[in-house]
């Protein structure tokens, strides 16, 4: 570990790169963990479906703007923009249900 290296950094990778290399599904698993050490184990946020649509609408603008840039292949980025659009669907339809049930 380098001087300018903060231990935070070291601990938890800020970008979480390195979870790129394994099973989605460890990679889910390893990201919550790592949630948990750093901000307990008690939920904190809004409610997880709520907070999962805005992470959804997080990654079409990101989808969107490697879509601008042009450096990847256009038909697959077209294509996960779709599924993202499925995905928010879905994430709404949830959430109307929490919305019904209250």
């Amino acid at each position: 570990m380098s001087q300018e290296e903060p231990l935070e950094e070291v601990l938890e990778p800020a970008n979480h790169f390195d979870l790129l290399r394994i099973d989605p599904l460890q990679a889910i698993n390893e990201k919550s963990r790592r949630g948990r050490q750093r901000y307990g184990a008690e939920w904190v946020g809004h409610r997880p479906i709520l907070e999962a649509h805005d992470e959804a609408l997080d990654l079409g603008a990101y989808l969107f703007f490697e879509l601008e840039k042009g450096e990847l292949d256009r038909q697959l980025i077209e294509e996960l923009i779709r599924q993202t659009l499925n995905l928010i669907q879905g994430v709404r339809v949830a959430a109307k249900t929490l919305e019904e049930t209250q």
